[in-house]
Parts: C-alpha cells; structure tokens; sequence
C-alpha cells in the first residue's frame, strides 16, 4: 500500500530545483479546508530528500493533520527531526492522530533510534497507542519484549512498563497474549469456577500457589496443576 501511494504520486521530472518548487506548491494547497493531505504527504514523500526545507517547517503548524501530514513524508525520507516529531505527536494526549504517529514510526526502517522512541509510547495510558508501539517493537524483535512460545499454539509476550496494567490478546498472524506493567498476580485467596464448575482455580495447601483443577469431557482422570500466581504463568498453563 504504501509503495504503491508513493507510485501513484511520483512526479516525471526529478530534478531538485523542480522539487522544491512542487513541494511549495503542494505547502500552498494544503492549507485549503478540503485539502487531501494523504495525497500531498505522498506527493511529498516523493519528491525526495530535495523538498525537506519546505516540508519540515510545516511539521509544527497549528493544524495537527496538516503537520502529521509533513511530519509523515519527512520521516520515510528520513528526517531524523520527523522522527522526533512523531514521538511528540504520539506522546501529546489531545493530538488527534497520535494512533497515526506511532503507526508511522512502526513502519520505519528498524533501527535502536526507532526502537528507543517506540519503548517510550509503552507507558503511555493510552491503550492503542501502547498496543502499536508494542507490536512494532514485536516485529523488529527488540530486547525490550520477552516473549515465549506456548508450544506451537500462541506467544506469550512480557513488556516491562510503568503504565497501567493491560492484557492484550490478538489472532492476527501469529496469535500472541501481551502483558503490559509491572509483573500482575492472581489473587491468592480466589476462588474461581467455570465451564459449569469444570474448572477451578483456587488457593493450593502450598503456601504461595494455586491449584488449577480441571476435569472434562473424555479426561479418563481430572487433571490438577499448582502453579505460581503470576499471570503469565497461569495462561501458559491454562
């Protein structure tokens, strides 16, 4: 997709001197109400390292989708003040497209620069703007996830952080469980039932453990499982 968006918007003429007169050009129009800014930021993104001078100015302008737009093309023509530029966007609460700024910075080249941005946006309170910082960092395989296989059924992912507790679960590709704070425990005086009292956890003789009992259709025995009550533990036995 986005290959094709810089395709479908490259100009015939490559000289500098052509690129920096479309590129203000393309700055002019986009102040109109109606202006197509994805276009323009592909447009822009186009025309090369030449337009910069004219495209990084506009990275702070008051209107966020027309600087969300620049901030966009500058960084795939690699702006490292693009870059920047994104982080604040995401990190900024009442900015409306920061979703779209950590998804941007999640499509970059991988590198540690990138890579350190993207682990500040897993503190955020913001949900989606964790959950995309979170699966970029996942396919650029930084050290900053620890991940585990359960089998070959799904990936258990830890990421250290000092926002709020959040478990996220996806199918999309490799189907991952992503536990985001500080390291979460089951309560260890609980008493839960489900599947019609099929399966219990509760609190196991063992000091410290639970026990995980589950008895189901077909088992010739009940199966019965102490385990820790870190959370992380707890769904990879279940």
């Amino acid at each position: 997709e986005h290959f094709a968006g810089v395709a479908m918007h490259t100009f015939f003429v490559a000289d500098s001197q052509f690129a920096v007169l479309k590129a203000q050009q393309i700055a002019d129009a986009a102040r109109a109400p109606d202006a197509p800014l994805l276009n323009m930021s592909y447009a822009w993104e186009a025309l090369g390292s030449a337009a910069l001078p004219v495209i990084e100015p506009l990275m702070t302008d008051a209107n966020p989708q027309l600087a969300f737009a620049a901030a966009r093309a500058a960084a795939f023509i690699g702006s490292y003040g693009a870059h920047e530029a994104l982080l604040a966007m995401a990190r900024d609460e009442r900015n409306p497209l920061r979703t779209e700024a950590v998804l941007t910075l999640g499509r970059l080249e991988n590198s540690p620069a990138v890579n350190a941005m993207l682990r500040q946006l897993l503190d955020v309170p913001e949900a989606s703007v964790r959950i995309a910082a979170y699966e970029a960092l996942v396919r650029n395989r930084d050290t900053r996830i620890i991940s585990r296989a359960i089998g070959d059924k799904f990936m258990i992912d830890v990421i250290p952080s000092q926002g709020p507790a959040l478990v996220y679960a996806t199918r999309l590709g490799t189907p991952r469980i992503a536990l985001f704070g500080p390291q979460a425990e089951l309560n260890r005086s609980i008493m839960f039932t489900a599947a019609d009292a099929r399966f219990s956890i509760s609190r196991s003789e063992t000091a410290g453990l639970l026990t995980l009992f589950y008895r189901g259709a077909g088992l010739p025995k009940p199966v019965q499982v102490k385990s820790r009550p870190d959370l992380a533990e707890i769904i990879a036995r279940l």
